[in-house]
């Protein structure tokens, strides 16, 4: 017997925000040693999921994260405007205390046991298989910063539309430190489960990366 799913609302695009974190080449996540900073407020929670608590210092990160509690929705909650708005903000939280300040105590927090990373390369899954690639990408660069253009949900998933920047100071996907900052733009899908990632894929221009470390005029 086939059976019609019921139509999945999808919710409307976040507005820009950008988050950048300037970091000294070699520290990464396990012996940050920059100030404390605050966490922009996150804008985008339905009051019913909005996480209440109080910040405190990651340890041996520096940076203030926000200690949260929330109610775990079912699988019939995940088509309701609040859930939608929630999952975007906790992928607002994934990138910019993963991917932007290399929050060690975020990838326990926001990251499922079972973590599958269909297109960071070779790369084992789980949380410390994600711990490994964000000290190899925290080698080669500093000072990153993420600005997300638009954040669409549906279901259990999210996309976001991002520009990603970043100096390059040290060995890079297999090009030694150059100094030169580069710019891309970036899609990004994020399949949660319970308020944690449990998938993720991405897509960028390689070539134009790739150009812009090298100091050529991307084609």
């Amino acid at each position: 017997m086939l059976l019609t799913a019921p139509a999945v609302e999808v919710s409307e695009p976040s507005w820009t925000t950008s988050t950048r974190a300037d970091r000294p080449f070699g520290t990464f996540i396990a012996d940050e040693a920059s100030p404390s900073i605050d966490r922009p407020r996150l804008t985008n929670a339905n009051d019913m999921h909005r996480g209440r608590g109080v910040g405190r210092t990651a340890t041996g990160t520096g940076y203030t994260v926000c200690m949260t509690t929330t109610e775990r929705a079912t699988i019939e909650d995940l088509r309701t405007p609040a859930q939608r708005e929630f999952n975007k903000e906790r992928v607002r939280e994934i990138i910019e205390r993963i991917f932007v300040h290399q929050d060690d105590a975020a990838i326990d927090e926001l990251i499922a046991e079972d973590f599958t990373p269909h297109t960071f390369g070779p790369m084992p899954p789980g949380r410390e298989g994600l711990r490994q690639g964000m000290r190899r990408a925290g080698a080669g660069i500093s000072d990153p910063e993420f600005t997300i253009h638009e954040l669409i949900a549906e279901g259990d998933r999210v996309a976001a539309r991002l520009t990603t920047s970043a100096r390059h100071t040290g060995p890079f996907m297999g090009i030694e430190p150059s100094g030169r900052r580069y710019s891309i733009d970036e899609i990004h899908i994020f399949r949660l489960r319970d308020g944690q990632l449990v998938e993720h894929w991405h897509e960028f221009d390689k070539a134009a990366l790739m150009a812009q470390l090298k100091g050529e005029t991307p084609r």
